[in-house]
């Protein structure tokens, strides 16, 4: 679809299109969706507002919300002007301005939708280059060299493009959180992260002719994972490499977990096996990662296999899917006082599981601690990426 606001000739993404210049190339992302929608949401620019088909509503600052099953907009700065809309709203403001959200600023221009709960999701629509100024330094720190950073370009390029129609079902084709790919509008650009994206400009990894499906991790504590145990399916370049480079001083590079039996049961009563008596690891990776898991009750099992077993206990508690397990008794010491001033000496036994890991994430492709490493040895973008990815190269495009 294209279409012209403000002279600016817009081309949304599709499939089809990626071997297209990206230059021009819009991206749609979701802010605010599913059960963070709001039914309010304000919406700002130091420049005018523009809404598409109302040539003659402008403004700098407007508040939108729900009623009786419509969009309204009010413009804050003259509530007497109101328009109202039935499913969907674009808001743009002019080239090289910035539109805020709920005070936080975000190149491009905003979509508003609403969906069957009488709710706002809201949508950044942004060049796909300018959306990952804000994607390389909400991913690792500026702080980190330069050859790292164009690494981290390059992978958030390509995972752009091959997560596009991802959440088409709510209205966008990447989302702003880590789910995806981490995203945090113009506040947390830096002229490091925008030098990075600009020296890769366009340039994606491919393999054999077609784009390469990459990931990136936080960590991969010493060895990256092959795909196959993690989600399933084979992919050549997506192989189980060794990382010398990693630190093992990173965040991550190795890790503990303890909880208590009295907690494994809350957290997995909904399996309805009974009383957890026992968690057993059946099977492992060639890398290390838990591939099988059992989990025994006093009512039954439930097995848990490739990546449930990094995320059976939720919330991420657990790093990764590399751990082993142990099952310990911790004895805690205390003094009660009787009826008659006896002191009385008592301890209390709780049993935990301590679970000792390595790695953050998945583990798959691109270790960021790992390409930090190599950077800093003198290793540059090509180098990086041929290690994480091998049998791949990059195409500009």
């Amino acid at each position: 679809m294209i279409f012209t606001v403000f002279g600016v000739c817009i081309v949304h993404i599709d499939a089809e299109e990626t071997n297209k210049s990206l230059g021009d190339t819009f991206i749609k992302v979701g802010l605010i969706y599913d059960k963070n929608m709001q039914d309010n949401i304000q919406i700002s620019s130091d420049d005018n507002l523009k809404i598409v088909g109302q040539e003659n509503f402008v403004t700098t600052r407007i508040n939108t919300f729900i009623k009786d099953n419509k969009i309204y907009i009010i413009d804050t700065n003259n509530q007497q002007n109101v328009l109202c809309f039935d499913n969907e709203i674009d808001i743009f403001v002019s080239p090289n301005s910035v539109v805020y959200v709920n005070g936080s600023p975000y190149r491009g221009y905003i979509r508003l939708k609403k969906d069957n709960q009488a709710k706002l999701t809201v949508i950044n629509i942004v060049r796909l280059e300018e959306y990952l100024y804000s994607v390389i330094t909400s991913e690792v720190p500026c702080s980190y060299p330069e050859e790292c950073l164009k690494t981290q370009a390059v992978c958030a390029r390509n995972y752009a493009i091959q997560s596009l129609n991802k959440h088409q079902n709510l209205g966008f084709d990447i989302c702003a959180s880590d789910h995806c790919q981490c995203y945090r509008g113009k506040n947390i650009e830096h002229s490091k992260g925008i030098k990075a994206v600009n020296d890769t400009k366009g340039m994606t990894l491919k393999y054999q002719g077609k784009l390469a499906r990459i990931f990136f991790t936080a960590s991969n504590g010493g060895q990256t994972e092959d795909v196959k145990y993690v989600w399933g399916n084979s992919i050549p370049y997506l192989i189980s490499v060794p990382d010398i480079y990693e630190s093992e001083n990173e965040d991550g590079h190795n890790w503990k977990f303890r909880i208590t039996v009295k907690e494994i049961n809350n957290l997995l009563h909904n399996l309805n096996i009974g009383q957890i008596e026992e968690i057993v690891i059946l099977e492992k990776s060639p890398a290390g990662s838990v591939t099988k898991l059992k989990v025994n009750g006093s009512n039954g099992c439930k097995i848990f296999v490739l990546e449930s077993t990094r995320t059976f206990l939720g919330g991420g508690r657990l790093k990764s899917q590399c751990y082993n397990i142990e099952k310990v008794k911790f004895v805690t010491p205390f003094v009660t006082i009787s009826t008659d001033g006896e002191i009385l000496e008592q301890v209390e036994e709780e049993e935990w599981y301590v679970f000792d890991g390595k790695g953050w994430g998945h583990r798959v492709g691109m270790s960021q601690c790992g390409a930090k490493g190599m950077a800093m040895s003198g290793k540059n973008f090509y180098e990086i990426l041929s290690h994480y990815f091998p049998g791949t190269y990059i195409c500009t495009t």
